[in-house]
This record gives structure tokens, C-alpha cells and sequence, in this order.
């Protein structure tokens, strides 16, 4: 029940946010989306769209691409990636969209221990940061 509530919660922002909401079903595709986002003439990538493929192609390159919650921290980035000894988050965002003040201050928290955090919002954008820490680029010269 809290599931479909939340699912006409969001039809009804992006509506008012000006997106043509389509309902649809793909007999060819076992794993769809519910519900297609279109705002001028441009399909909207869901911020879990983005993750999962970031998350795939990371795999395929050996890449240990773990989910991350904290219990006793809120906003903390979504994804751990590990890769020849090197750690990093990644906080996937919607197209467009940007980190919220609170997980903003966490990332700086991150950063001031020593950590690397990268803001992703597009497939394209993931997969840079990926090739570029699996051609060893160090992480600070990698711009997210």
C-alpha cells in the first residue's frame, strides 16, 4: 500500500513539474520501469537506472561495487567501489539533480578523512570515473 502511495506522489510532482507520464508494459523486457518520464522531448533517466548500469559496467571491469548504509548516519553516498586497493563512494543523482545539503556535508566529512567521493548523474559520467581509476588515474586528479 505505501508503494503505491509513494508511486502517485511522484507521477503527480512530475506532472506538476511539467513531464508527460506514460504507463507502460514491454512484453520483451522482463525488467521495466512502471512508468516512462518525458519533458520536452526527452526521456528522463531514473537515478536507480543509473546505478544499476554504472554498477554493471564496474562489475565487468572486476570492480567490487557494494551498497551503503550507515545505521547511525544519514546521507551517506550510495555506493562503495573498490578496485585494486582503492576505495571510493559514489552518490548517483537523477539527471540534473544535486546532493542535498546533508549528504553535501557528509561527502565534505568524507573528503576531510581522506576519502573520495564522486557526484554521478549519467551512465556516461559513471563510466568515466570508472575507466579512468582502471587506467590508474589517481583519484584526485579525476574530476566528479
Amino acid at each position: 500500500m505505501l508503494e503505491k502511495q509513494i508511486e502517485t506522489k511522484v507521477r503527480s510532482y512530475a506532472r506538476r513539474m511539467g513531464f508527460l507520464v506514460m504507463k507502460f508494459t514491454s512484453p520483451q523486457m522482463a525488467v521495466v520501469p512502471d512508468h516512462l518520464f518525458i519533458r520536452n522531448g526527452v526521456r528522463l533517466m531514473l537515478e536507480k537506472q543509473i546505478e544499476t548500469k554504472v554498477c554493471s559496467y564496474a562489475r565487468s571491469l572486476g570492480f567490487l561495487a557494494l551498497k551503503f548504509t550507515s545505521p547511525q548516519r544519514a546521507a551517506v553516498p550510495d555506493r562503495l567501489f573498490i578496485h585494486n586497493g582503492l576505495f571510493f563512494f559514489i552518490e548517483f543523482k537523477a539527471p540534473g539533480n544535486m546532493p542535498t545539503p546533508a549528504q553535501i556535508r557528509e561527502h565534505i566529512r568524507i573528503r576531510d578523512a581522506g576519502g573520495y567521493v564522486f557526484v554521478v548523474d549519467s551512465i556516461d559520467k559513471g563510466r568515466y570515473i570508472l575507466d579512468m581509476v582502471n587506467l590508474n588515474v589517481p583519484l584526485d586528479r579525476i574530476f566528479g
